[in-house]
């Protein structure tokens, strides 16, 4: 039906334009890929995802009541506490309280729990979303290979682009992992409800890869 398929084309755009998750240097530097480089990539990816949704959601979904500046504004409220408010406190903590900087350095392998509790929270967000969602069962299932393929197509294609080494790692990481909990608020509110699912499903594949991931670099 044509309403299926308008929920399938509404997930795989949502897992394309979703921005970089911030959890994303987390996993590269525990890899040995490059944390700076994905740090940078992360900042401009949300940047340029906040103006550039606006655009893009009202072509599939127009709304009678919001307009690009207002669109901007509840992106820019989701992005600005978890990503650039915490770059201002970082590049501000390190250029002034160096003796703080030390010490929250030596404390920085904690980062890696922080993002198995985030992983835990986006499961279950998961869950709830495909709990709630009442799908028929081909619905689910298209929204599976959808999620499934996109998943893996960005993550490879970023691996392409870094060619080798640790610059393919940092590349893979960098355009695959996706801010998913931002991905199912993102539909939830501007698409079909339903089209939440896709952010869920996504956040089980890039974390399944990332353990696998982590796994053979611990046993290679």
């Amino acid at each position: 039906p044509e309403g299926n398929f308008r929920i399938l084309r509404e997930c795989a755009l949502l897992c394309i334009i979703c921005p970089t998750a911030s959890a994303a240097g987390v996993i590269t530097e525990k890899l040995g890929g490059n944390l700076a480089a994905t740090v940078t990539y992360v900042v401009m990816a949300n940047v340029a995802a906040t103006f550039l949704i606006p655009i893009v959601i009202p072509m599939i979904q127009p709304s009678q009541t919001l307009g690009f500046w207002a669109y901007v504004g509840h992106i820019a409220l989701k992005v600005f506490p978890v990503l650039i408010l915490p770059c201002l406190l970082a590049w501000l903590i390190r250029y002034t309280t160096h003796r703080l900087q030390r010490k929250l350095m030596r404390a920085s392998r904690h980062s890696f729990y922080i993002w198995g509790v985030g992983l835990t929270l986006a499961l279950l967000l998961a869950t709830r979303a495909l709990v709630q969602s009442r799908l028929g069962a081909g619905a689910i299932a298209g929204i599976v290979l959808v999620s499934v393929l996109a998943c893996a197509v960005q993550f490879a294609t970023g691996r392409r682009i870094g060619k080798e080494g640790t610059e393919s790692l940092t590349a893979g990481q960098s355009l695959g992992q996706k801010n998913t909990g931002f991905l199912i608020w993102l539909g939830y509110n501007y698409l079909t409800p339903v089209t939440s699912v896709a952010g869920g499903l996504y956040a089980i594949w890039q974390n399944l890869f990332n353990s696998w991931e982590l796994w053979r670099k611990s046993h290679s």
